[in-house]
């Protein structure tokens, strides 16, 4: 379970550094068939490309299984 804010069309500048550093994740498939979902406070409709980001940073660098994103979108 991953969550995260959503400030200035991203998310939160601690996360972006996260997704910046990731790039061991191709190397270290430590979540290789585990569920993944996050948890997104925010306009997230509005930012349909963010949705892809999470799903292929789950499937493509992982291997995992992308479960769903929960958001506080009214």
């Amino acid at each position: 379970m991953f969550a995260g804010t959503i400030k200035s069309r991203y998310l939160i500048s601690r996360w972006k550094t996260f997704y910046d550093r990731a790039f061991f994740w191709k190397y270290t498939l430590s979540l290789v068939g585990k569920q993944i979902a996050y948890i997104i406070s925010g306009p997230l409709s509005q930012y349909l490309y963010l949705i892809q980001i999470f799903e292929a940073s789950v499937t493509a660098r992982q291997g995992a299984n992308f479960v769903d994103i929960v958001t506080d979108e009214t």
